[in-house]
């Protein structure tokens, strides 16, 4: 395998699975809390906490998603011939459904959640939260393949 190749693949193996692994305790574990938080804390309290996690998950979350990003690209683009380009095209439109699930619906919940723990929006974060969730873990096992294939 090219060394080129087996770099990227490595790099978005490594992304991947750090998204798969971080989606996965937001999901069971960081959005159920907000309820919990939210029902003990006065609203002050309450922006502190968001505007807190929100500032610290971006510095978790950011460079992995960039890397991941660039690294579908770089494979759509380049389409080495060891990997099935279904595979590859797969794995980018998983990218892209994270990407504008992220920006487009929960940056919306998140602005909302930013000035006031409302209960149903943190079960609205919660259940789209499932498609990313989904997502980051289909994406794990097709990088997982890739790596495998190539």
């Amino acid at each position: 395998m090219n060394a080129l190749i087996e770099t990227v693949l490595i790099a978005q193996l490594a992304a991947t699975s750090m998204m798969a692994g971080v989606i996965w305790i937001v999901q069971l574990l960081v959005y159920p809390s907000f309820a919990d938080v939210a029902a003990t804390v006065d609203r002050r309290e309450w922006q502190q906490f968001h505007a807190r996690h929100s500032r610290r998950i971006s510095f978790v979350v950011g460079p992995a998603m960039i890397v991941e990003a660039i690294c579908a690209l770089w494979l759509l683009i380049a389409l080495p011939a060891s990997i099935p380009a279904a595979l590859i095209a797969s794995g980018a439109g998983l990218v892209a459904i994270n990407w504008a699930t992220t920006i487009l619906v929960s940056s919306r919940h998140h602005a909302r959640l930013s000035s006031e723990a409302e209960m149903s929006c943190i079960g609205q974060l919660i259940a789209v939260n499932w498609l990313r969730t989904a997502a980051w873990s289909a994406r794990f096992a097709l990088a997982v393949v890739m790596c495998l294939v190539a």
